[in-house]
Order: structure tokens, then C-alpha cells, then sequence
């Protein structure tokens, strides 16, 4: 499994955090490289904000949360292809389960 953190990035020389004010993309979703992932605001700017590789986007933020620049605030799995995404993350129903047995 190769992880990757992704990090608030410099959004100018005053600024020394950001809120996130709107994912995009859903966690869990797969994502391509510099695909807008979210919104970054402040009170000088708002930042959109490409992901840095191709895989399954996890969040380490929420939206609403104040991050300072440099933070960590979502991971990208890049060993994940397109399909695979969120796939692990779906628990089986019952119904599923049931045909399992």
C-alpha cells in the first residue's frame, strides 16, 4: 500500500491557516491526478485544490475545520485503481452475507 499525505499548500505570505470549506470529491472516492479535491478559504482568498496523484482519496479533515498551512488534511492511496475505490469500504448486507453462508 503506497499512502501519500496531502498538505495545505502556501496560499500567500500572510496566511497562516485555511478552512475547508467544501470537499468535492467524496472520501473514499478514486481520484486523477489534479483533480479538484476541495475548497480551501480564507479570509483573503478561496483555493481550489488538485490531488497531487491518481488513487482513493481519504480525508483527515472535515469541512468546516480551521488547518494550518502545511497540515496534512486528506491522503491519497495511490495502490487503489478506479474500480477498486470504496469497494472495500461497503459492508455487506444482509442479503449478501445471507448468499455468502
Amino acid at each position: 500500500m503506497s499512502i501519500i499525505e496531502i498538505v495545505v499548500p502556501v496560499i500567500g505570505e500572510s496566511i497562516t491557516e485555511v478552512t475547508l470549506s467544501t470537499w468535492i470529491k467524496e472520501d473514499g472516492a478514486y481520484v486523477e491526478l489534479d483533480e479538484i479535491i476541495c475548497e480551501f478559504e480564507s479570509d483573503k482568498a478561496t483555493v481550489e485544490v488538485p490531488a497531487e496523484k491518481g488513487g482513493k482519496l481519504i480525508w483527515v479533515a472535515q469541512e468546516g475545520d480551521d488547518i494550518p498551512i502545511g497540515e496534512v488534511f486528506a491522503k491519497i492511496d495511490t495502490s487503489v485503481s478506479e474500480g477498486a475505490a470504496g469497494s472495500s469500504d461497503v459492508a455487506p448486507t444482509a442479503t449478501t452475507a445471507a448468499a455468502q453462508a
